[in-house]
């Protein structure tokens, strides 16, 4: 019987010593470029074919580590699709580091063009 209690306390400290070793950021970064990809099919899916760029794409304008309890990382990302118009819309993302998920908590549509 206390052999079974040991491996139960054993596999107990196992999941939590896991489950507070930090990911590393590579993993973290590919986490991203997930949701990225994502969310850049579901901006362009409603949108005509003739009104997007040939090459839809997205730039990470920034990413950077977060001194936070709660996040860790922050990043803000432009993604350009529309054809023929000079806007982009900008997204801004933090890892949550207890979940081990991205968040967008920032949407928005902006012009760009010549300065």
């Amino acid at each position: 019987m206390h052999f079974f209690k040991a491996l139960g306390y054993s596999i107990l400290c196992m999941f939590v010593v896991v489950g507070c070793i930090r990911e590393s950021d590579k993993r973290i970064r590919q986490k991203l470029i997930v949701i990225l990809n994502d969310d850049l099919k579901a901006i362009t899916s409603d949108i005509a074919e003739e009104n997007l760029l040939d090459s839809v794409y997205y730039d990470i304008v920034m990413y950077k580590d977060y001194k936070n309890y709660k996040f860790t990382k922050k990043a803000e990302v432009d993604f350009y699709f529309l054809k023929g118009v000079s806007a982009k819309i900008v997204r801004k993302y933090r890892y949550h580091s207890t979940l081990k998920k991205w968040e967008r908590y920032f949407n928005e549509y902006r012009f760009y063009g010549d300065k």
